[in-house]
């Protein structure tokens, strides 16, 4: 399967267990949580998705803001960050892992074919599940060739540039309202289920949500989070309150 896809799947556990280690009650659980934290990290490190990297740590950012010890911890990941670009440039072997010399691998060619199309189409676009055939014709020739087959399924690898292409321009338009109404309705009511044990579970999904709204912009495999999360963000505080 797709990498990338594979990678956000195994993405989803890790805000849930950090967020269990930040804000878990039970010492006995947060040990195993810190253990399974720990080996999928590894495994979600292996699979070398940079989109799903964006998401993890776009989730690790929202979550540490609720933290009483935020400017600490947000000071570690500011280390954590210099030490890493250090080490990426210091050595040729960790640039050729994370593709740097590919810098966004073939999404400027696949950005650029989905603008085109949107500009010839703006309004309905050209119908779903259309992209993957007609990006062709809107591409350089000779890297069309090179792509053609292999690549053949390939989306826009940007969530809002395939529905726009593909719907037409209100698309995007009706994602980012959902998506903005999910965001306010998540940091309306976080703070007030802190005192509740499902608050790690609740902070989590609203981390998730938050994390692939950055990771669509770079891929389209994997990018819409699971009703699962946004159930969990629109009716957890009506349960909640309710009983």
């Amino acid at each position: 399967g797709n990498p990338n896809g594979v990678a956000a799947g195994i993405g989803y556990s890790i805000p849930i267990l950090l967020a269990y280690l930040l804000f878990g009650k039970e010492k006995r659980l947060r040990r195993y949580a810190f253990l399974c934290l720990l080996f999928i990290s590894i495994i979600f490190l292996l699979w070398n998705s940079r989109a799903s990297y964006v998401f993890v740590f776009v989730s690790l950012l929202v979550m540490v803001g609720f933290h009483k010890n935020r400017i600490k911890y947000y000071s570690i990941i500011t280390c954590v960050i210099i030490a890493c670009i250090f080490l990426v440039y210091a050595l040729p072997i960790l640039q050729e892992l994370l593709r740097l010399d590919r810098g966004l691998s073939q999404r400027g060619e696949i950005w650029n074919a989905a603008i085109k199309i949107i500009k010839q189409n703006p309004f309905f676009g050209t119908g779903p599940d259309t992209y993957w055939r007609l990006k062709f014709y809107y591409m350089d020739i000779g890297y069309a060739k090179s792509v053609f087959g292999a690549k053949a399924h390939i989306s826009a690898h940007n969530l809002l540039l395939t529905r726009a292409a593909e719907l037409g321009l209100g698309a995007p338009v009706i994602i980012i309202i959902f998506w903005t109404y999910v965001i306010y309705y998540f940091f309306k009511h976080v703070n007030t289920l802190r005192k509740y044990d499902c608050y790690y579970l609740y902070l989590a999904s609203g981390a998730i949500f938050i994390g692939q709204i950055f990771r669509s912009i770079f891929e389209g495999s994997g990018n819409v989070t699971p009703l699962f999360f946004i159930a969990i963000i629109l009716k957890l505080p009506t349960v909640i309150y309710s009983s």
